[in-house]
């Protein structure tokens, strides 16, 4: 994820090992809240096989009996969604 002119992961290399933890602890957090309660089931499920089943978007769509081209679409709406919510949160 982009932050300006950072992604999330330079961002949390410039803290202090502790604060990176606790930071990644509080980031895992509100992402799986995020995820429960701000997503469809169906952008749910398609991140659940993405990021922790590592499948493609082909396979996931031939799992789904989907178009790929709709897994792709319901993928990056939920990004959206995610990106929206943590921009809205406030800055520690």
């Amino acid at each position: 994820m982009q932050y300006g002119n950072h992604s999330l992961e330079q961002m949390l290399s410039q803290l202090p090992q502790e604060e990176q933890s606790t930071y990644r602890r509080w980031l895992n957090q509100v992402l799986r809240e995020v995820i429960q309660t701000r997503l469809t089931p169906r952008q749910q499920e398609v991140l659940h096989f993405y990021y922790h089943c590592g499948l493609n978007l082909t396979e996931i769509a031939h799992a789904l009996h989907r178009n790929p081209s709709t897994i792709c679409r319901t993928k990056q709406r939920a990004l959206q969604r995610i990106e929206m919510y943590l921009a809205i949160l406030p800055k520690q």
